[in-house]
């Protein structure tokens, strides 16, 4: 009974942002900078955006916070040295099937499952690495889980990500879609499809949901979802990324995918 209730609420959800989504379409004309905590979170949010981007021939960076070397943590405990350097193998992998060159990635070398809090030193520090990052890229759209992502990692990557903007110093000429000088973040969701409870609905910002259609480049992505799914350490029945619970991966097969712009929220 508890799973028939979850899968309804998760299909509730869904649909309800959906429905909102399908009536704002984004834009995304700009150079971009996709930032994901761990590899395959740039994927299942963004995986056709930056294929999308990549057939239109604009220039895409992505930004990996960790190798996500603790997703076995609580399954064949994998050698975590080992198990990150193989889901960087598999990111770069993913990414030129997407589209993006190796020397269009940039990692970070945070913990994962430690992505420091606010107001520490850990903090600030991955504040300038991120911030050196975007000085580098000069991005006019940046994009990141939304602060309501229903995991820990997601949900203070963003916070590193919202004030590295405000310290970046990138200029007028730069983020054309933002204001103050600043590049426009927008919002994807990863664990919130699973997750998101109704009474943190509210919080989503329905007033700035956006989609985009990425039925042309649909294959791409499903492709570099299924590189990241399906491969396995030796003697392991999880994949790299570690065990994902049924129906998880539902949301990222479809033609679309939806975003948050950032203004009002985080």
């Amino acid at each position: 009974m508890r799973d028939i209730l979850r899968l309804f609420r998760r299909t509730l959800v869904s649909r309800l942002i959906r429905s909102v989504a399908r009536q704002r379409q984004l834009p995304t004309l700009g150079k971009t900078l996709v930032i994901a905590p761990h590899p395959d979170d740039e994927t299942f949010g963004c995986g056709g955006l930056i294929a999308l981007k990549h057939a239109r021939q604009i220039p895409v960076d992505l930004t990996f916070l960790t190798t996500g070397e603790a997703s076995h943590n609580n399954c064949c405990q994998m050698n975590q040295a080992k198990l990150g350097e193989a889901r960087r193998s598999q990111a770069r992998a993913v990414a030129g099937i997407l589209g993006v060159p190796d020397d269009h990635i940039h990692w970070l070398g945070m913990r994962d499952g430690s992505i420091p809090a606010k107001d520490s030193s850990e903090f600030n520090r991955a504040v300038d690495q991120l911030a050196q990052v975007m000085r580098q890229v000069m991005p006019d759209e940046i994009y990141c889980p939304h602060p309501l992502d229903c995991w820990p990692d997601h949900e203070a990557a963003v916070r590193i990500v919202l004030q590295a903007t405000r310290v970046s110093g990138l200029p007028p000429s730069c983020g054309r879609f933002g204001g103050a000088g600043r590049s426009q973040v927008y919002f994807y969701l990863v664990w919130g499809w699973y997750g998101m409870q109704f009474r943190r609905l509210p919080k989503l910002g329905f007033s700035n949901v956006r989609q985009v259609d990425i039925s042309s480049v649909l294959e791409a992505k499903l492709a570099a979802v299924n590189h990241y799914v399906g491969s396995h350490p030796p003697g392991c029945p999880n994949p790299y990324v570690g065990a994902l619970p049924k129906g998880f991966l539902k949301p990222f097969m479809k033609p679309y995918e939806i975003f948050f712009e950032s203004k009002g929220l985080g």
